[in-house]
């Protein structure tokens, strides 16, 4: 569900900011994919997927490919489709867009990122330069985890393994 109304809302994104689209349409599920050469009772697998893996190799870059693979290729394609849209200077932008480009723009500025080197990292490389012993790195952790730099340990949401409800 929350995939595909991700899609839909980039999709219409994509749509509005220019009407570019990844390419022709991909369905949800074509029967030319299955290989009918399989028995379905001893492997189902081989049977709904059989030719979709016959004709689509694991690529040489990647350790796996699936159709989820293919989805968020896709997906890529899409969003960089969006935001190449919302940089183009000469397009008409309204502020949210124009906000979204102006980032992606300054991002992908390659120039000007390597012109400045490690001086935007320079304040925070001093600081850790800085410590003077054991004492003061709970507070440097506690600054950078403020800043959304997992240091030492991170925190996050996970299952209960011992519990999954």
């Amino acid at each position: 569900m929350r995939i595909v109304s991700l899609c839909s809302i980039i999709a219409l994104s994509a749509a509005i900011l220019g009407g570019q689209t990844a390419g022709p349409e991909t369905p949800g599920f074509d029967t030319a994919w299955i290989d009918r050469g399989a028995d379905p009772c001893v492997d189902f697998y081989q049977y709904a997927c059989g030719h979709w893996l016959a004709k689509h190799p694991v690529p040489p870059d990647q350790s796996r490919w699936s159709r989820f693979n293919e989805l968020q290729e896709r997906n890529q394609v899409i969003l960089r489709q969006v935001l190449e849209v919302s940089a183009a200077t000469g397009s008409q932008r309204d502020p949210i867009g124009q906000k979204i480009g102006d980032y992606y723009a300054s991002c992908m500025d390659e120039e000007a990122i390597n012109k400045q080197g490690l001086a935007p990292l320079k304040p925070e490389l001093d600081r850790i330069f800085a410590l003077s012993d054991k004492r003061a790195l709970p507070g440097l952790v506690a600054r950078l985890h403020r800043q959304g730099v997992s240091v030492l340990f991170g925190f996050g949401a996970q299952p209960d393994y011992k519990n999954s409800s």
